[in-house]
This record gives structure tokens, C-alpha cells and sequence, in this order.
């Protein structure tokens, strides 16, 4: 489940800004461990998410992702 959606995220970041896409993986993929550990901290980390300069869209479809698996996490 996890792995799929470190997939989904990459494919989404390189499509949505090719130069940006190594350090929004980066950043994805802490937030999801973050988020296993800590289902709580997953609202901190959409904050974070949303303050992100406009300049990277690819962050929004990083917001519903990490949104959907906090929520699977915590059922």
C-alpha cells in the first residue's frame, strides 16, 4: 500500500515540476514515514504541505494522498 503510493507521488511530482521532482520525493517520502509513525502528526505535515510556495503543483495531489493514507491509518 505504502509503496504504491510512493509511486503514485513520484509520477505526480515529475509530471508536475521535472527540476523540483528529486526534492518533493524527498520531502513525500519523509512525510509518509513521519505519518505511519504517527498517524497524529499527518495534520502538522498537511499545514506544512500547504504553505509550500505556488510555484510546485504537484504538492496538491501530495495533500490528498497523505490525507487518504493518515485517514487508512488510523482506522
Amino acid at each position: 500500500m505504502v509503496a504504491t503510493l510512493i509511486v503514485v507521488i513520484i509520477i505526480v511530482a515529475a509530471a508536475s515540476a521535472p527540476a523540483a521532482a528529486p526534492a518533493v520525493i524527498v520531502v513525500v517520502i519523509i512525510v509518509i514515514v513521519v505519518t505511519i509513525a504517527a498517524p497524529a502528526a499527518a495534520a502538522v505535515v498537511i499545514i506544512i504541505v500547504q504553505a509550500w510556495p505556488p510555484g510546485a503543483p504537484g504538492i496538491s495531489a501530495v495533500v490528498v494522498i497523505i490525507r487518504e493514507g493518515g485517514g487508512g491509518g488510523q482506522q
